[in-house]
């Protein structure tokens, strides 16, 4: 193996400059976008560059350097800025490909890797909650620096599954926004199936109420295990808190998992596989799918279909709740979702013929989203095997080099 001993810093180039003018308007990229297991962060409308906030363009790795953004793997590669510069949080530390040193898809890749994350971490000091890492203890990493066309090499073999990964996320928003658009011209527009010889009485198709969701689910909380007692914690079942929360409809794998005696023993329900899960608390009204059988904490409340055909037109409901909720909010963040939310927000309710027929068409919609959700989990798991060994040179390019697929 020809690899050459070098540092970090002198393999790649630390907070590069980027010429903003302050006060100028920019896109802007943000810590709360980034998820850990996707490559990519990309850009949002824009904001005023204030003359203190991070700066970077297209193919630079942003890089969280106080926790626990940090130890959660908060590192991301910026995509698709139109001008090619953004501005970013002051707590990101940005890196790039030195020219004719290194290649920037392959830094984003060392930066991934636990010998640079472990270094990092390993580095944090200051007050306890607001510690952050050393930059220079990052620059002087010792490590061994193959050639460009080899790290190009490399970063070709792992960006094969990142692009996979990436195509079935945009399948999962097409598959995503129809089933949300399906949902408001059948139920907001009222232009459902039939819809044009259907009697109306008091301005509603005939056997439509309004009403809450009290009318065809339950909603009920959940709790938390005692914390202290390690009978209850790593067991089989999945424990979900607003923490889990992904840009998905569903959550098919939480961080921490209880036991059947954490379950029997607390406050906490076990709720089945489709039912509707939204933050009550923290970052308010956030919701998804639960992917599984699952337990929640007490700053969520679960939704359970009343009758199997119901789950899917829950979750649109409660999707559609949430929206007005922001709406009402006027752009301001509301502050916590009790019962009395649930109760007092009525709308058009569908009789349960129609709304059966709703769940025969959203179906596939849902169990295919659930299908490329189960895809990514496998890719990343490849991936994320290959990466140390390809990072370090264990494995040869060549017999690594392999066209994922599934």
């Amino acid at each position: 193996m020809n690899w050459k001993p070098s540092t970090f810093d002198k393999a790649v180039e630390s907070n590069p400059k980027v010429f903003v003018k302050k006060g100028e308007f920019v896109e802007n990229c943000e810590m709360e976008d980034i998820e850990p297991t996707y490559r990519f962060l990309y850009p949002r409308e824009g904001k005023i560059y204030n003359g203190s906030n991070s700066k970077f363009q297209n193919g630079d790795t942003v890089f969280a350097r106080i926790t626990p953004c940090l130890e959660n793997g908060k590192i991301a590669q910026i995509k698709n800025l139109k001008n090619n510069k953004g501005i970013g949080s002051t707590e990101f530390l940005v890196f790039r490909g030195r020219n004719g040193v290194s290649d920037s898809d392959f830094v984003y890749y060392l930066c991934k890797s636990d010998f640079i994350r472990d270094t990092a971490v390993n580095s944090m000091s200051g007050a306890s909650g607001r510690q952050r890492a050393d930059l220079k203890a990052i620059k002087n990493i010792k490590l061994l620096l193959p050639s460009l066309i080899e790290q190009r090499q490399i970063a070709a073999v792992l960006s094969s599954y990142d692009d996979l990964i990436e195509v079935n996320n945009k399948r999962m928003k097409l598959l995503e926004e129809t089933a949300r658009e399906l949902y408001k011209e059948w139920f907001v527009r009222m232009r459902f199936p039939g819809y044009k010889s259907t009697r109306y009485e008091s301005l509603l198709p005939e056997a439509w109420c309004v009403g809450s969701c009290y009318s065809f689910a339950d909603v009920k909380g959940g709790g938390t295990p005692v914390t202290t007692n390690p009978a209850y914690w790593t067991g089989e079942i999945s424990f979900f808190t607003p923490t889990d929360h992904c840009d998905s409809f569903y959550i098919m794998e939480t961080e921490k998992k209880i036991t059947e005696k954490g379950l029997k023993e607390s406050s906490t329900k076990l709720f089945p596989k489709n039912s509707t899960f939204i933050t009550a608390r923290g970052t308010v009204g956030n919701i998804c799918l639960a992917g599984e059988e699952m337990a929640m904490n007490q700053s969520c409340f679960g939704i359970i279909s009343h009758r199997p055909d119901d789950r899917f037109f829950t979750f649109l409901f409660t999707d559609s709740m949430v929206t007005y909720l922001k709406q009402v909010a006027n752009g301001a963040t509301f502050d916590a979702i009790t019962l009395n939310t649930f109760k007092n927000y009525k709308a058009t309710i569908p009789n349960k013929e129609l709304r059966s027929h709703f769940h025969s068409f959203v179906s596939p919609m849902f169990n295919q989203i659930e299908i490329l959700i189960q895809q990514n989990s496998e890719l990343r798991k490849i991936r994320d095997r290959l990466l140390p060994r390809l990072i370090s040179g264990k494995l040869k390019v060549k017999i690594a080099e392999e066209t994922p697929c599934l």
